[in-house]
């Protein structure tokens, strides 16, 4: 395995990244999907 030199804002995009799929994946078929995605998405960008 390959040492990545991975910063700690790069650990911090991942995890919003893969906090973001699970609530698509979460609500994937709820009218409300987007709405709630979006909501999440600018929460999480402060």
């Amino acid at each position: 395995m390959e040492d990545e030199n991975l910063t700690f804002e790069d650990g911090i995009v991942f995890c919003k990244h893969i906090f973001q799929c699970a609530v698509h994946k979460t609500l994937h078929g709820v009218p409300e999907e987007w709405d709630i995605f979006y909501k999440t998405h600018e929460a999480l960008e402060k």
